[in-house]
Order: structure tokens, then sequence, then C-alpha cells
């Protein structure tokens, strides 16, 4: 069995796009410049193959889709009940079609079975739709206008970025080739995608890695921060000195509400301790360098055109779904920038000759 091609709709940058697969060889090379789509690919695969949903976020939908959500978000606002799904502006759904041929063979027409959509005998070819839809629109409306009501700043691209499991689901349906499809029952789906298609990363040795790491800053987030430390701090010291006080006056603010909210437990120690038990005070101890090296991402920025009379709008993504080439040449800029502040090292003339 073979994957002949993939088509995605509406995932990062890839709005609709049916690519075709090498078939007749062993492996199939995708090439193309940086923020082409390469990774996205390779990781929309990754994503719709888990039946859990867990693999995406709001950053997967395509910029343009961004139009409907905006649309969908403005009908939920309007003075008055929520009206009928059918009157409410469509979601978008990300969408991805696999294409398969399959030999007749016992180990193809075993897996081959499960997406059967007539009994024609000459047809070797197998189609599977996975898609990312929403919930009953009315459903999803109410409950961004319940969120709204605790929170009046909030968007539905916010909303969604937090609700995104409980507001869309994964469905899988047979494909024929004349677009018909056919619900596959949810629980007959792990089983059919274990036995027909794998999917492993192997990371590619780079000094930056392009996966990011919830449990830490980025690596260009702790490199700006060296940059901050070096050359802002020297080069502009009024400035620094300015951010400082800015982070030191929010720390102190921070203090009294945490004063405030950790009163009833200070209470609670008073009752229950005996004579001399120490008196708690939690302060925030800040600084502009600390801030910026633990709790700082980087995101870039992306522009949607003017489409259908909406007004362009730009939006932010976050560092690792920036083509890698482009996160390597941010890097070697700073590190060039850094190493000025300083005589290079052996180290940085042995690096400078791996990039």
């Amino acid at each position: 069995m073979k994957l002949r091609s993939i088509s995605l709709r509406n995932f990062r940058l890839i709005e609709d796009q049916i690519i075709n697969l090498e078939t007749s060889g062993a492996a199939t090379i995708l090439v193309g410049p940086n923020n082409s789509g390469k990774t996205s690919v390779a990781e929309a695969i990754a994503a719709f193959l888990d039946y859990t949903g867990r693999g995406f976020s709001v950053y997967d939908f395509s910029l343009r889709t961004h139009v409907q959500l905006t649309a969908f978000e403005a009908s939920c606002l309007v003075d008055g009940d929520i009206p009928d799904t059918d009157a409410l502006p469509d979601l978008p759904v990300l969408g991805m079609d696999l294409s398969v041929s399959y030999a007749d063979t016992p180990a193809d027409t075993n897996v081959a079975v499960a997406l059967l959509m007539d009994l024609d005998e000459m047809s070797t070819v197998l189609g599977l739709r996975m898609e990312l839809t929403p919930g009953p629109l009315r459903e999803v409306a109410l409950a961004f206008r319940a969120a709204r009501a605790k929170d009046a700043k909030l968007t539905f691209l916010d909303h969604l970025r937090a609700k995104l499991s409980s507001t869309y689901t994964l469905r899988y349906s047979k494909l024929a080739a004349d677009g018909a499809t056919a619900l596959i029952p949810r629980d007959e789906v792990p089983k059919l995608l274990e036995r027909l298609i794998r999917v492993d990363f192997l990371p590619a040795q780079r000094h930056m890695e392009d996966r990011e790491s919830t449990q830490q800053a980025t690596r260009l987030s702790r490199l700006l921060n060296s940059h901050y430390e070096h050359r802002y701090k020297t080069s502009q010291p009024d400035g620094y000195a300015e951010l400082e006080l800015v982070v030191k006056t929010n720390a102190e603010q921070l203090t009294e509400k945490y004063k405030e909210a950790f009163a009833e437990l200070e209470s609670s120690l008073a009752v229950f301790g005996y004579a001399g038990t120490p008196q708690l005070t939690i302060r925030a101890e800040l600084s502009a360098s600390s801030v910026f090296a633990d709790n700082t991402r980087v995101y870039y920025t992306s522009e949607v055109e003017s489409v259908n009379g909406a007004a362009s709008t730009t939006y932010l993504h976050p560092e690792r779904y920036n083509g890698l080439g482009f996160k390597n040449l941010i890097y070697m800029v700073l590190q060039l920038r850094r190493s000025a502040t300083r005589p290079p090292t052996r180290k940085d003339r042995d690096r400078a000759f791996t990039w």
C-alpha cells in the first residue's frame, strides 16, 4: 500500500493544495525555499492522524480563514438572541485527504476493506478524508457570548485559543473518486489509522531545534535577552534604566496584590500557629532581564490583505511556525552582534564554519 497524494486545506501557509507523491521509488523528498510549507505538510499529517485532536492549535488556521472567524465573532455580538445555526456565518474547516493505492494481497486488502466505497474490481485507489470541524454553530456562539460576558475584551480567536478542543472535533470519512464520503464510526478510527499509515519524526541536528520546548524560553528569546543585557544596557543606559524602573514599579504593585490574595492564609496561620510563628511576606521580585529571559516568546507577524471588503489585519504567530532557515539567519545576526562586544573565542570561530 502506497500513499499517492496529500490534499491540504486551510492549514497554516497551505490554503488549498494537492501534493502528488512519488510512488515508483522508495522515497519522496519535499524541496522548497524557507516558509514554503515543507514542515507544515509533515506536521499536518501528524496532527490529523492523532484522532484525539490534541495536535492542533489556533495558529494552524490559515490566515485567510481569520476573515471567517472575525465575521462569526461579529454575528455573536449583535444585540438580541443568537440566530439559528443556518443564519450564522460558517466557521473554517481544516482538512486533509489521503489517496492511497493498494495491491491485491492479503496485507493490503485487510486494510483496504475499511475504506472501500464500492465493489469495482478494477479500482485500486482509496481515499481518506480528515477534517477538523466546529460543533453546532449556535452552541459555539452561545459559549463565546458567555465567555465574552466575563471578559469584554475577549476576541473569538482568543476564545478558540483556550477552547479549541471543545469547539472543534476531528471527523474521518471514506472518500470516493467522485467526491462522495461516508463517515467512519469514531471507535473504528484508531485501529484504521494504526494500520494505514505511520509517522515518525527524526529531528534535524541543528544548533537550534525547530520544536519549541514549553518548559523554557526559546533559543531566540534567550539570545535576545543576551543582546538586551550586553548591548542595550551599554549603548542606551537611560532606556535600560527606564525599563528597569517600569518593571520595579509593577513588582511593587504585584506585591500589594499578593498581600491581599494571601491575607486569608496569613489569618489561618495566626489561628493555628503559636507564639513566635513567623509572619509571611510575599514579594514580587522582578527585573526586566529576568522577565525577558523566562517569560518572553518571539513571534513574527503576517498580514492578511483585504478579502471581500474586510480590512487587512496583522496576526502574530509563534517562533516555531517560521522557517528554520530564517530562525538560523536571525540567530547568526544576533551572534555576530554579541561577538562584536567582545573578542571572538575559538568556539565562536569554529561555529562560524558550521552554518
